[in-house]
Parts: structure tokens; C-alpha cells; sequence
């Protein structure tokens, strides 16, 4: 989750992009892959089909991070994926001020982000938060999503 610090850093351009085609990887190391740049702290990473030379079906790897943190993220790459090259991208953005809340449902507590963008304010809940309750309450995710999303408002 972004923090203020983190949003100072996408606007000066601390952030970076790392792309990398795959066309020769099996989707379990792919997987692994993912989940390694998921727990070293990506701030988002993601595949997306592509075509690649000679009409191959491959992937584009996708990973946002701190710039600090490419050279960790270039070697769970390297070590887990077949690809043989990784670009960089320096990017700035924007994102919404946020805060994490919880709320006490009736049947349980969920963790809600509150954001803020400039008069307006928006509620999401979390989604293992949700995913949690839910499975503990008998409720389905669905009725905890939307009570949670309710309660939030009430909060100051």
C-alpha cells in the first residue's frame, strides 16, 4: 500500500516500471515468479498476453517499484523467469491520499481504505479482510463487502 512518502516518490519519478517478455516459461514459474515480486514488495506486478517475434504467444511482465529497489527485482526476474532482458521505465502518477480504517460490523471487524481526492472521499474495502470475515461469519462476500463499504461512510 502506497504511503505518503511513496506518493512523493511517484511524482519525482522515484518509481520505475520493469518489463520483460516471456514466451518460454511454464506458468508455474511464472506463477512462482509473481508471487516472489508480490512478497519483495512490488507495488503491483501483473502479466499480459502478447505476441511476440515470429508470431509466438508469449507475456509481458510488468512490475512497478521503487526505483531503491530495481536491482532486487531484476534478480527474482532473472532467477525465475526465462527472459533474457528487463526495460526500465522512470514514471510519475497520481495517487489518492489514503488512510487504512477498520469497521465493526455486527458479526466482525473489516479493513477499509479511505481516500481522499480533493472534495470527494471513497471507500474500499479489503479485500483478505473481506475475504476472511466472510468465510468466518457464514456471510457471503458480497453482503460483508457492501456492510463494510456502509459502515465506512459512518466513520469520521
Amino acid at each position: 500500500m502506497f504511503t505518503n512518502s511513496d506518493e512523493e516518490a511517484v511524482h519525482s519519478g522515484k518509481y520505475v516500471i520493469l518489463e520483460a517478455n516471456i514466451d518460454d516459461s511454464t506458468g508455474e514459474q511464472m506463477g512462482l515468479a509473481m508471487d516472489k515480486l508480490l512478497e519483495a514488495g512490488a507495488s503491483d506486478a501483473h502479466y499480459i498476453p502478447c505476441f511476440m517475434k515470429k508470431g509466438r504467444p508469449g507475456y509481458l511482465l510488468r512490475v512497478q517499484c521503487k526505483q531503491t529497489d530495481v536491482a532486487e527485482f531484476e534478480d527474482i526476474i532473472f532467477r525465475n523467469t526465462t527472459t533474457i532482458g528487463i526495460r526500465k521505465l522512470a514514471f510519475g502518477g497520481t495517487t489518492l491520499t489514503r488512510e487504512l480504517i477498520t469497521v465493526d460490523l455486527p458479526y466482525g471487524k473489516v479493513q477499509v481504505k479511505k481516500c481522499f481526492w480533493r472534495d470527494d472521499i471513497f471507500y474500499y474495502p479489503e479485500y483478505e479482510s473481506v475475504k476472511k470475515l466472510a468465510e468466518t461469519s457464514g456471510r457471503s462476500f458480497r453482503t460483508v463487502f457492501f456492510d463494510a463499504e456502509t459502515a465506512a461512510r459512518s466513520v469520521p
